[in-house]
């Protein structure tokens, strides 16, 4: 399992090289490094479970965190190529988008205030990890899983929702005349929607 992470969260007009870097190797590259040197062993007992950690910041996107959002987008990216690679050798490959209060999110409800509630009790993850870790779940690979509240979900991968065409392609003036007619209701929400007192300083 694919774990380790730091944020250093910060707007990308207020963003250094150093705090886009410090957070990518973490993230990117500590799960890249672990699960290349685990996978070789799985390989070779013809087994194994790699379990790689995401966010909603990298599913949705979450303000002052391109550095985080970027890792976690590509440990997504990751997962699913892995999962193609690795799944002939008896590996699956499958990413948990947890909930909880750590000592990553204080500052979270540092701004509130308020204690964390009963439902950001980060060990509520627990279960589906574990499950995803045992034998039985042989048939579930390349997954994108998370946890809202007591909820656990499962994810859609991207995929088109929408599909403009025209014969011998587009210029600028028929995209701009059809853009709206044809997905303008498609398009998505894009953010978190952070509770209140928490949201992240402009």
């Amino acid at each position: 399992m694919n774990n380790a992470g730091i944020v250093r969260d910060r707007s990308l007009l207020k963003m250094t090289p150093e705090d886009f870097d410090a957070v990518v190797k973490v993230h990117m590259y500590g799960t890249f490094n672990t699960a290349r040197h685990a996978a070789e062993l799985m390989k070779e007992q013809g087994y194994g479970r790699i379990i790689n950690i995401t966010s909603q910041a990298g599913l949705r996107g979450n303000f002052g965190q391109t550095n985080y959002g970027a890792a976690k987008a590509a440990i997504m990216g990751m997962t699913f190529v892995w999962s193609i690679e690795l799944g002939k050798y008896g590996i699956t490959v499958n990413a948990m988008s947890p909930a909880g209060a750590t000592r990553m999110t204080e500052a979270l409800f540092a701004r509130t205030g308020e204690a964390p509630p009963p439902e950001a009790n980060p060990a509520l993850n627990a279960p589906m990890v574990t499950w995803l870790a045992s034998e039985e779940a042989a048939h579930v690979n390349g997954q994108i899983l998370g946890r809202t509240d007591f909820a656990y979900t499962i994810y859609r991968h991207p995929m088109q929702i929408g599909y403009m065409y025209r014969e011998g392609g587009w210029d600028v003036e028929g995209v701009s005349e059809n853009f709206n007619k044809i997905f303008a209701q498609q398009l998505q929400h894009v953010g978190l929607a952070m509770p209140g007192g928490m949201e992240f300083p402009k």
